[in-house]
């Protein structure tokens, strides 16, 4: 299902229910950001990973490397190879354990970089004896560190939150100025798109009557109703905040 599907399919909804047609594309979307976003740091991971086509893969990530004694992470800064993102990384849906990641590895495909789940990870990983060398990478504060080598470029395998943005991302994007975020697959897993949906259709709704309530003090209560939607939302309440990057998504 693309992204423009799903808008479609929330706006047909709403549409049966009330008369407000004034939502924009980029709000629905960013609702089912957050209704999935919730939905994945709640529930198992094992269904998520059956579904591969939600994965994106994005190539090409530029990488600069960067003086270890400087780094805003204070566990690397005794590092003899460090390299950070040249820009900020596209959201990634987060679990319970974290970032949802499949791979990172450098161009060539050879050496695939092991996950870090805190910076003290690092330190203890140099204190064991008999240590083989080996390459790490770090997720924070937006970018992405490689520890232990030094690749000018990586590719990443992982839960982006918007597939468009993320192969905008790349440095060898294919992506033009002419396509739109509405023609790329929404990432949800199979088996919470109609979960999401409903969410976010009664969400708009519970929005819309309160906003009717507070604009329209003359009516009463079964006049307000019939002029929104029935019922509220259940079950699910979005937590998370907006992310950084969400300035960047370009959504029509």
């Amino acid at each position: 299902m693309t992204v423009g599907e799903f808008i479609s399919d929330v706006k047909n909804s709403v549409k049966a229910l009330t008369k407000d047609d004034r939502l924009s594309n980029k709000y629905i979307h960013s609702l089912a950001k957050d209704y999935t976003s919730y939905l994945l740091s709640q529930r198992s991971l094992r269904d998520v990973f059956r579904d591969s086509t939600i994965f994106t893969e994005v190539t090409c990530v530029g990488m600069e490397r960067i003086r270890a004694d400087k780094c805003d992470i204070a566990e690397f800064r005794k590092c003899d190879k460090l390299m950070k993102s040249t820009c900020e990384m596209p959201s990634i849906f987060n679990s319970s354990i974290g970032p949802i990641v499949i791979a990172i590895y450098n161009i060539t495909g050879d050496i695939e970089y092991q996950a870090l789940r805190t910076p003290a990870d690092y330190k203890k990983q140099q204190k064991r004896k008999f240590q083989n060398a080996t390459n790490y990478y770090y997720l924070a504060n937006n970018h992405l560190y490689v520890v232990g080598s030094t690749p000018e470029r990586v590719s990443i395998i992982a839960l982006f939150e918007d597939e468009f943005e993320a192969q905008t991302f790349s440095e060898c994007s294919n992506v033009t100025e002419c396509e739109s975020a509405l023609d790329y697959k929404i990432i949800i897993p199979n088996k919470y798109v109609s979960t999401v949906k409903d969410q976010v259709v009664q969400h708009i709704g519970t929005t819309n009557r309160a906003i009717m309530e507070d604009e329209r003090p003359d009516l009463d209560s079964n006049q307000k109703t019939g002029m929104g939607i029935q019922g509220g939302t259940r079950g699910v309440t979005p937590t998370r905040k907006a992310s950084s990057s969400s300035s960047r998504r370009r959504t029509r």
